[in-house]
């Protein structure tokens, strides 16, 4: 009878045993997806208040674009607008995709091929957009001049400030360019780091 007993009690606290363990790698789970999750926030926000301030000027470049009298700030009005509403659009999908990535039902090492693809598209995003904002600043300058101060840059009077904006506006935004693109590596490097952590 003892015995039984012994054996019914071991058996028990096996069965206590798996439950506690399931438990604890679901709970090590969520703090992992969370920690995963919290590595993109500050850039998603910023990315959000980014999203924001572009959609804003495109309504406003939008809403005066009969401002915009000849054909060449026409077309860079509407490179403008379109733009203005893309790129940011891209690149939160590219974020969010690499954010709302599932560590939970894969395994291990189908997770860091899909993180991989998923670092390589926003970090080849960040470039290409990067590159293209500079370019959008130069098409930008004579859209705003041309809205906020009736001020056609290409016409003689104004050619010098082209010329004096447009350098100092490359130098302000390759630096910046450099900064975003460092938050990105430093976000997705930090992430692998965290799924890196699940294996060991």
């Amino acid at each position: 009878m003892e015995l039984e007993e012994m054996k019914n009690t071991w058996q028990e606290m096996s069965k206590r045993l798996e439950k506690q363990e399931i438990l604890t790698n679901r709970l090590i789970e969520n703090i992992t997806k969370e920690k995963y999750k919290s590595k993109f926030s500050k850039l998603m926000t910023y990315e959000l208040i980014g999203a924001l301030i572009c959609f804003s000027s495109a309504v406003f470049i939008a809403i005066n674009f009969e401002k915009l009298e000849t054909w060449y700030l026409m077309s860079f009005g509407l490179i403008t607008i379109i733009s203005l509403l893309v790129l940011p659009l891209l690149t939160l999908s590219k974020l969010n995709s690499l954010k709302k990535l599932n560590i939970a039902i894969s395994s291990h090492a189908e997770v860091l091929i899909e993180f991989h693809k998923a670092k390589k598209a926003i970090l080849d995003n960040q470039k290409v957009t990067l590159y293209l904002s500079i370019l959008l600043a130069a098409i930008i300058l004579p859209v705003t001049s041309k809205i906020f101060k009736d001020n056609d840059l290409f016409h003689a009077e104004h050619i010098t400030n082209l010329w004096l904006y447009i350098p100092v506006l490359f130098v302000f935004l390759f630096f910046l360019s450099r900064w975003v693109f460092k938050g990105y590596k430093s976000a997705t490097n930090s992430a692998e780091q965290v799924l890196n952590e699940i294996d060991s």
